[in-house]
């Protein structure tokens, strides 16, 4: 009973290694590690999690030279397992040629339920798992309107007793952009197994975007190779530039992001953008928000 007490809170917090006894876990995303990975890590938590167009968007529009995004998030608040990761992404684009962004993913979770690496309770001390992601990508103009881009990441997490797992994952895209409409194709979250048996959240993912006079709509979808399917789709006005109203949902049901409807706000000042994003949901994600900064120059 204490094992089996150990292995859900392992599976809420995001990133689920399982007990060493697979018969407790069914097949699928129960046997992947390093779930957050898949975290929305920008303003795009309001855009139902849809990201995978983001950094084409700024390489392929040449909307500026370097783009900050930094955020913060209270991510499923309301449950008994939670976590406040701080996202941060920094792209920069060189003249019509190559583009570079570095991203960092740093959470510390929480959780009441002190116990051992065997599943048995202590007096003191607590379950503290944690997550940190650090990546870099690289992005080359081939065409004028078409793009291809490579991003690696170093993923590890820590659970009891200072037990840490490392991986290495990649992500591999294609992207192009034809006068409002944008599409990108590719490969996610690429890479092997954790300890040899823990398969990453990879999948196959389609994004195709419109955007015009300030109206954006996004559709994602994600097939992940342990067989869940992610689709997505959100919209967001701009008015001046000024105000950004954003809504989206997501139906993952089974996937590392579970299903969630999603609405934010975002407004610049002195060309700095504050965005912020809550999620519904009547699963644990309900009651998830975020606040972020994006600033372009």
């Amino acid at each position: 009973m204490k094992k089996l007490i150990t292995v859900l809170s392992l599976f809420v917090t995001l990133s689920p290694f399982v007990s060493a006894q697979e018969k407790v876990v069914p097949q699928g995303v129960g046997n992947t590690a390093m779930q957050f990975v898949c975290q929305p890590r920008t303003a795009a938590t309001a855009m139902a999690g849809i990201e995978a167009f983001d950094g084409a968007d700024f390489f392929l529009r040449d909307t500026g030279r370097v783009e900050l995004d930094v955020s913060y998030s209270m991510w499923e608040r309301t449950a008994s397992v939670a976590t406040s990761p701080v996202n941060a992404v920094i792209r920069y684009k060189s003249r019509n040629f190559i583009g570079v962004s570095v991203d960092m993913h740093v959470d510390r979770m929480k959780s009441t339920i002190p116990t051992d690496e065997n599943g048995d309770f202590q007096r003191n001390g607590q379950y503290r798992p944690s997550n940190l992601g650090l990546g870099l990508g690289v992005d080359f103009l081939v065409l004028p309107n078409v793009e291809i881009a490579a991003k690696a990441r170093y993923l590890r997490s820590n659970f009891y007793l200072g037990q840490n797992f490392n991986a290495f994952s990649s992500d591999l895209t294609a992207a192009a952009v034809f006068g409002s409409f944008g599409v990108v194709a590719g490969v996610a979250n690429l890479g092997p197994k954790v300890s040899g048996k823990y398969s990453l959240p990879t999948s196959a993912l389609i994004c195709a975007t419109f955007e015009h006079k300030g109206i954006m709509a996004e559709v994602e979808g994600d097939y992940y190779f342990f067989g869940g399917i992610r689709l997505a789709a959100a919209a967001s006005y701009t008015f001046k530039d000024i105000v950004t109203a954003r809504v989206g949902y997501n139906m993952g049901k089974g996937t590392p992001l579970e299903s969630f409807a999603s609405a934010g706000l975002g407004v610049k000042v002195v060309g700095i953008q504050l965005n912020l994003a809550y999620l519904f949901s009547n699963n644990p994600l309900n009651g998830t928000a975020s606040i972020g900064l994006n600033y372009k120059f």
